[in-house]
C-alpha cells in the first residue's frame, strides 16, 4: 500500500523522525524542490572540477585516510 501525505514544512522533520522508527516502513521522499541558490554552487562546482580549480576525491579513499588505524 502506498500513502501520500502532504505535511507542513516545519513538522516535516519530526514527521520523518517518527516514520523512521517504525520497523514496517520506508521513507521515499518525492516531489522536492532545489533551491536556485544549491543549483547554482553545484553547476559553479562542476565547472571548478572541469578548469581544474577544483580537485574530487573517492569518498572511501578518504574516509579511508580520515579512520585510518594507528
Amino acid at each position: 500500500m502506498k500513502i501520500t501525505l502532504d505535511i507542513p514544512s516545519e513538522k516535516v522533520s519530526f514527521f520523518l523522525e517518527l516514520i523512521e522508527n517504525l520497523n514496517f516502513s520506508t521513507v521515499d521522499i518525492e516531489n522536492q524542490s532545489i533551491p536556485e541558490w544549491q543549483i547554482n554552487e553545484a553547476k559553479k562546482r562542476i565547472y571548478d572540477i572541469n578548469n581544474g580549480e577544483m580537485k574530487v576525491e573517492i569518498w572511501e579513499d578518504v574516509k579511508d585516510e580520515i579512520f585510518k588505524k594507528k
